[in-house]
């Protein structure tokens, strides 16, 4: 479509009637004139990104996602695109490592910023999802899959996560050396891997039980039957 000054004042015009509806929070309105822009030119970045503040404000995550997503399509150096959608993405375990390589683009592109590092640590304490129970196993067998083996290794993958966030943590912390939330932080980040070190040696101290046991029934089986 061609730029004429028209299509530019009616882009001008539906901005600040968007922004404004914005900043009083009407934020259907505000989408309706975003949305109303990328008619007139599909290729705007900015209109998409404050389309996707307005849907995120309104707890529509997914959709403020589509417009985050295409906010860095469009323009791959959009910082505050990569901040927002890794945000949303923390919201859910699953998305975990969308939110952590999120936040690392953003650490590439602004490397001194320490809130990026803190929210990348945020990202990596998610815990992972449990390891649900196999329909293929039934009674004790499946207690011990999921009970042991798999909240073991759930732990352990925790337990890796947590040393990286600490590391996020301590960068945040020499970033801002005077502010006492990254200080706080970094406390809380250690008693958190503690937390996660404790539960991991307790599970694995339920693997050796299980398998000294195993080990025993099999020689007093075996004996049996000589």
């Amino acid at each position: 479509m061609e730029v004429t000054q028209k299509t530019t004042e009616d882009v001008n015009a539906l901005f600040t009637s968007g922004n404004a509806h914005f900043k009083m929070k009407e934020y259907d309105a505000a989408i309706e004139d975003y949305s109303n822009i990328l008619l007139i030119n599909p290729n705007d970045s900015n209109a998409y990104y404050n389309r996707g503040l307005s849907y995120s404000n309104k707890k529509e995550s997914n959709k403020a996602i589509a417009d985050y997503t295409e906010v860095i399509r469009l323009n791959p150096d959009f910082y505050d695109a990569y901040i927002n959608r890794g945000l949303l993405y923390i919201g859910n375990t699953l998305y975990k490592d969308y939110a952590i390589k999120d936040f690392t683009k953003a650490i590439q592109m602004l490397p001194n910023d320490p809130k990026t590092y803190y929210y990348r640590s945020v990202a990596k304490s998610l815990n992972d999802p449990p390891i649900t129970e196999s329909t293929e196993v039934e009674g004790i067998v499946a207690w011990v899959i999921t009970s042991i083996f798999g909240t073991t290794i759930n732990h352990m993958s925790a337990f890796i996560y947590a040393i990286k966030m600490i590391n996020d943590l301590k960068i945040a912390e020499k970033l801002a050396p005077n502010d006492d939330f990254y200080r706080n932080k970094l406390q809380e980040g250690k008693k958190y891997k503690n937390g996660i070190l404790k539960s991991l040696l307790k599970g694995c101290v339920k693997i050796i039980i299980m398998a000294v046991v195993i080990v025993v029934i099999i020689l007093v089986i075996s004996k049996i039957l000589r």
